[in-house]
C-alpha cells in the first residue's frame, strides 16, 4: 500500500462531527485542513454541539479569521452551501 500526502490547498473542506466524540473527531478534521490553507466548514452534532462550538470559540478568540473556520448547525444549510460553493473534501466518520 502506498501513502501519499499532499500539503496543498484544496479550497473548501467540510466535516460532519458525530455526537459520540464531539471534540476528538473535529480535532482530527480542521487542524490539518486549515494548516494546509483550506477554508473549513464544520457541522457539529445536533445532540451535543457544545464541545465543538467551544473549540471554535477558542480558535476564534486566539485569532483565527471567521472566513477560515465556519460552522452550521443544520444539514440543509451545509447542503445548500455545497451546491453554491463546491466542496473539495468531506470528512464524515460513521
Amino acid at each position: 500500500m502506498d501513502l501519499i500526502s499532499y500539503r496543498t490547498p484544496l479550497g473548501v473542506c467540510a466535516g460532519i462531527a458525530p455526537f459520540n466524540f464531539p471534540a476528538m473527531i473535529p480535532l482530527w478534521m480542521f487542524p490539518m485542513a486549515t494548516i494546509c490553507g483550506n477554508t473549513y466548514v464544520i457541522k457539529p452534532s445536533e445532540r451535543d454541539p457544545t464541545a465543538c462550538m467551544a473549540l471554535i470559540d477558542l480558535l476564534k478568540e486566539a485569532g483565527m479569521p471567521d472566513e477560515l473556520l465556519m460552522s452550521f448547525m443544520d444539514s440543509m444549510t451545509l447542503l445548500t452551501l455545497s451546491v453554491i460553493i463546491p466542496i473539495s473534501g468531506l470528512f464524515h466518520l460513521l
